[in-house]
């Protein structure tokens, strides 16, 4: 799990839009989609952010292969 306490310059608000709702342990929990998970990591630069992207990147992939045209 990673928790934002902050992202770049946006709030809260402005990604609000960017999000999906996932149902955890009985509570649904707003997380950012996929596509703007990749997009913060890849801004933010930092060596553990960057190590994760292919394995994101693969995920987005494979999902939208399951979902077809």
């Amino acid at each position: 799990v990673d928790l934002l306490g902050s992202l770049d310059e946006r709030s809260y608000d402005d990604v609000l839009d960017k999000t999906i709702v996932l149902s955890v342990s009985g509570m649904n929990v707003k997380v950012l989609s996929l596509e703007e998970l990749i997009a913060v990591k890849a801004k933010a630069g930092r060596d553990k952010d960057l190590a994760v992207l292919p394995l994101l990147k693969a995920t987005l992939a494979r999902s939208r292969q399951l979902k077809g045209p």
